[in-house]
Protein backbone atom coordinates (compact mmCIF):
# COMPACT_ATOMS: atom_id res chain seq x y z
CA UNK A 1 0.00 0.00 0.00
CA UNK A 2 1.74 3.16 -1.29
CA UNK A 3 0.02 5.27 1.60
CA UNK A 4 1.80 2.36 4.32
CA UNK A 5 5.22 2.84 2.53
CA UNK A 6 5.50 6.78 2.66
CA UNK A 7 4.43 6.49 6.09
CA UNK A 8 7.38 3.78 7.05
CA UNK A 9 9.60 6.19 4.98
CA UNK A 10 9.08 9.25 7.06
CA UNK A 11 9.15 7.25 10.10
CA UNK A 12 12.94 5.76 8.76
CA UNK A 13 13.62 9.66 8.09
CA UNK A 14 12.63 10.64 11.33
CA UNK A 15 14.22 8.27 13.71
CA UNK A 16 17.57 6.96 14.04
CA UNK A 17 17.79 3.00 13.93
CA UNK A 18 18.13 1.11 17.28
CA UNK A 19 21.10 -0.07 18.30
CA UNK A 20 20.64 -2.10 21.67
CA UNK A 21 19.24 -5.32 21.46
CA UNK A 22 17.00 -4.43 24.74
CA UNK A 23 15.65 -1.19 23.71
CA UNK A 24 14.32 -3.09 20.22
CA UNK A 25 12.51 -5.47 22.01
CA UNK A 26 11.25 -3.42 24.34
CA UNK A 27 9.90 -1.32 21.14
CA UNK A 28 8.69 -4.53 19.51
CA UNK A 29 7.06 -5.67 22.49
CA UNK A 30 4.89 -2.11 22.74
CA UNK A 31 4.14 -2.35 18.79
CA UNK A 32 2.55 -5.53 19.28
CA UNK A 33 0.45 -4.25 21.64
CA UNK A 34 -0.52 -1.43 20.07
CA UNK A 35 -1.66 -3.86 17.08
CA UNK A 36 -3.62 -5.66 19.94
CA UNK A 37 -5.11 -2.55 20.71
CA UNK A 38 -6.07 -1.80 17.09
CA UNK A 39 -7.34 -4.85 16.34
CA UNK A 40 -9.82 -4.74 19.69
CA UNK A 41 -10.97 -1.47 18.68
CA UNK A 42 -11.76 -1.69 15.68
CA UNK A 43 -13.71 -5.93 16.57
CA UNK A 44 -15.34 -5.29 19.74
CA UNK A 45 -15.54 -1.62 20.68
CA UNK A 46 -17.76 -2.73 24.20
CA UNK A 47 -14.17 -4.51 25.51
CA UNK A 48 -12.16 -1.10 24.50
CA UNK A 49 -14.55 1.32 26.07
CA UNK A 50 -14.98 -0.95 29.39
CA UNK A 51 -10.86 -0.80 29.34
CA UNK A 52 -10.43 2.43 28.48
CA UNK A 53 -8.46 4.60 30.76
CA UNK A 54 -10.41 8.09 29.83
CA UNK A 55 -12.53 8.86 32.60
CA UNK A 56 -16.50 9.75 32.01
CA UNK A 57 -16.28 13.67 33.14
CA UNK A 58 -14.34 15.92 31.20
CA UNK A 59 -15.30 19.36 33.35
CA UNK A 60 -11.60 19.89 34.65
CA UNK A 61 -9.86 19.25 31.24
CA UNK A 62 -12.74 21.18 29.20
CA UNK A 63 -12.61 24.09 32.10
CA UNK A 64 -14.10 27.21 30.59
CA UNK A 65 -14.83 25.99 27.27
CA UNK A 66 -18.55 26.94 26.21
CA UNK A 67 -20.39 24.04 24.94
CA UNK A 68 -24.00 25.05 26.02
CA UNK A 69 -26.29 25.14 22.94
CA UNK A 70 -23.40 25.16 20.44
CA UNK A 71 -22.69 22.86 17.72
CA UNK A 72 -19.64 20.71 18.46
CA UNK A 73 -17.88 18.00 16.71
CA UNK A 74 -15.61 15.21 18.56
CA UNK A 75 -13.15 14.44 15.85
CA UNK A 76 -11.74 10.81 16.27
CA UNK A 77 -14.37 9.63 18.52
CA UNK A 78 -13.87 6.35 19.49
CA UNK A 79 -16.60 4.49 21.73
CA UNK A 80 -17.71 8.41 22.17
CA UNK A 81 -16.99 8.93 25.85
CA UNK A 82 -16.23 12.26 25.09
CA UNK A 83 -19.23 13.13 22.74
CA UNK A 84 -21.59 11.59 25.49
CA UNK A 85 -20.24 14.28 28.23
CA UNK A 86 -20.62 17.32 25.66
CA UNK A 87 -24.19 16.29 24.55
CA UNK A 88 -25.44 16.85 28.10
CA UNK A 89 -24.73 20.68 27.24
CA UNK A 90 -24.45 21.04 23.66
CA UNK A 91 -27.08 21.90 20.97
CA UNK A 92 -25.84 19.22 18.88
CA UNK A 93 -22.71 16.93 18.80
CA UNK A 94 -21.71 15.44 15.70
CA UNK A 95 -18.79 12.46 16.93
CA UNK A 96 -16.73 11.80 13.85
CA UNK A 97 -15.40 8.37 14.09
CA UNK A 98 -13.80 6.30 10.65
CA UNK A 99 -14.16 2.67 12.08
CA UNK A 100 -17.69 1.92 11.23
CA UNK A 101 -18.24 -0.64 14.41
CA UNK A 102 -17.62 2.48 16.39
CA UNK A 103 -19.84 3.99 14.90
CA UNK A 104 -22.49 1.52 15.25
CA UNK A 105 -21.62 1.42 19.01
CA UNK A 106 -22.29 4.91 19.75
CA UNK A 107 -25.37 4.90 18.01
CA UNK A 108 -26.91 1.91 19.89
CA UNK A 109 -26.02 3.68 23.33
CA UNK A 110 -27.38 6.55 22.08
CA UNK A 111 -30.69 4.93 21.63
CA UNK A 112 -30.53 3.07 24.88
CA UNK A 113 -30.31 6.14 26.95
CA UNK A 114 -32.34 8.38 25.01
CA UNK A 115 -29.82 10.55 24.02
CA UNK A 116 -31.32 12.46 20.79
CA UNK A 117 -28.89 15.60 19.79
CA UNK A 118 -25.72 12.84 19.10
CA UNK A 119 -24.56 11.84 15.62
CA UNK A 120 -21.89 9.56 15.15
CA UNK A 121 -20.92 10.50 10.96
CA UNK A 122 -18.04 8.50 9.14
CA UNK A 123 -14.92 10.74 8.75
CA UNK A 124 -11.30 11.38 9.16
CA UNK A 125 -9.51 14.61 10.97
CA UNK A 126 -8.09 15.44 7.68
CA UNK A 127 -11.09 14.76 5.53
CA UNK A 128 -14.13 16.12 8.02
CA UNK A 129 -17.46 15.57 6.12
CA UNK A 130 -18.52 18.74 7.31
CA UNK A 131 -18.94 22.12 5.59
CA UNK A 132 -17.25 25.40 6.10
CA UNK A 133 -17.22 27.37 8.83
CA UNK A 134 -19.66 25.38 10.24
CA UNK A 135 -18.65 24.23 13.90
CA UNK A 136 -18.88 25.99 17.25
CA UNK A 137 -16.06 24.00 19.04
CA UNK A 138 -14.37 21.07 17.79
CA UNK A 139 -12.95 18.65 20.44
CA UNK A 140 -10.48 15.26 20.08
CA UNK A 141 -9.38 13.29 23.15
CA UNK A 142 -6.42 11.20 22.10
CA UNK A 143 -7.04 11.22 18.22
CA UNK A 144 -5.15 14.39 16.42
CA UNK A 145 -1.86 13.47 15.11
CA UNK A 146 -1.89 10.85 12.34
CA UNK A 147 -1.21 13.46 9.85
CA UNK A 148 -1.01 16.54 12.16
CA UNK A 149 -0.62 19.40 9.51
CA UNK A 150 -3.74 18.77 6.87
CA UNK A 151 -5.73 17.56 10.16
CA UNK A 152 -5.07 20.91 11.64
CA UNK A 153 -5.54 22.86 8.19
CA UNK A 154 -8.92 21.09 7.96
CA UNK A 155 -10.12 21.95 11.74
CA UNK A 156 -9.14 25.51 10.52
CA UNK A 157 -11.64 25.11 7.91
CA UNK A 158 -14.68 23.65 9.75
CA UNK A 159 -14.45 25.78 12.91
CA UNK A 160 -16.39 29.43 13.00
CA UNK A 161 -14.63 32.60 13.40
CA UNK A 162 -14.77 32.59 17.07
CA UNK A 163 -15.11 29.05 17.73
CA UNK A 164 -12.36 26.81 19.69
CA UNK A 165 -10.64 24.00 19.11
CA UNK A 166 -9.16 21.70 22.07
CA UNK A 167 -7.31 18.66 21.73
CA UNK A 168 -6.42 16.56 24.62
CA UNK A 169 -3.67 14.32 24.42
CA UNK A 170 -2.60 12.02 26.41
CA UNK A 171 0.80 12.85 26.55
CA UNK A 172 1.89 13.93 30.17
CA UNK A 173 3.10 17.10 31.38
CA UNK A 174 6.44 18.08 30.38
CA UNK A 175 7.29 14.79 28.22
CA UNK A 176 8.44 15.44 24.60
CA UNK A 177 5.50 14.89 22.47
CA UNK A 178 5.45 14.81 18.47
CA UNK A 179 2.79 16.44 18.40
CA UNK A 180 3.90 20.45 20.53
CA UNK A 181 6.57 22.00 18.39
CA UNK A 182 4.00 22.11 14.65
CA UNK A 183 0.67 22.88 16.78
CA UNK A 184 2.03 25.84 19.03
CA UNK A 185 4.20 26.97 16.28
CA UNK A 186 3.61 30.78 14.70
CA UNK A 187 1.55 28.68 11.92
CA UNK A 188 -1.08 27.02 14.02
CA UNK A 189 -0.73 28.97 17.39
CA UNK A 190 -2.21 26.85 19.86
CA UNK A 191 -1.94 27.25 23.38
CA UNK A 192 -0.61 24.34 25.20
CA UNK A 193 -1.35 23.69 28.48
CA UNK A 194 -2.19 20.94 31.40
CA UNK A 195 -5.13 19.14 33.03
CA UNK A 196 -5.36 16.61 35.59
CA UNK A 197 -6.01 12.87 35.33
CA UNK A 198 -5.95 9.77 36.95
CA UNK A 199 -2.21 8.68 36.16
CA UNK A 200 -1.21 12.78 35.99
CA UNK A 201 -1.21 15.68 34.69
CA UNK A 202 -1.70 15.90 30.68
CA UNK A 203 -1.07 18.24 27.93
CA UNK A 204 -3.94 19.88 25.74
CA UNK A 205 -3.84 22.12 22.80
CA UNK A 206 -6.26 25.18 22.62
CA UNK A 207 -7.00 27.86 20.00
CA UNK A 208 -9.61 30.78 19.55
CA UNK A 209 -10.34 31.21 15.75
Amino acid sequence: QPQISDYITEILKRYDPVDDLREFEKLADECVWELADLLIYCNHPEIYDRRSNLGTDFSSALEGIDLCNKIVVDAGAGTGRLSFWACNKALTVFAVEPCSSMRHFIRNKAKRNRIYNLYAMDGQLDALQIPTHNVDVLLTCDAIGWNLEAELHEIERVVKPGGVAVHLCGYNAGEPNPIHDTITSEQFGYQADTYAETDGEKTKYTKQF
